[in-house]
């Protein structure tokens, strides 16, 4: 929530993978006419988290710096990202 600077609400479930699966399944038996009311009933959601205020104002002052890293590491990444797995057969 901090992050983005705004409210989330948490899905209770882990796995939300799985819970799309089951709905998709409810659905395909029949137990819904649609995706969305299969969704709806299937996913159970937490309180919803707010942001905090000092958090925003700290990840406010990183991201620039974390926009410059990304960008002065791009060529490295890249380089690398080519010669991925050159030394599996060795």
């Amino acid at each position: 929530a901090s992050m983005f600077n705004t409210p989330i609400v948490p899905v209770r479930e882990p796995e939300c993978g799985l819970l799309g699966g089951a709905a998709i399944v409810r659905h395909g038996l029949g137990d819904f006419a649609t995706l969305e009311e299969a969704a709806l009933a299937t996913a159970q959601y937490g309180p919803p988290v707010e942001p905090a205020p000092d958090l925003v104002a700290r990840y406010n002052e990183l991201f620039p710096i974390f926009r410059a890293a990304k960008q002065a590491l791009g060529p490295v990444n890249r380089a690398l990202g080519k010669n991925a797995g050159a030394l599996d057969d060795q």
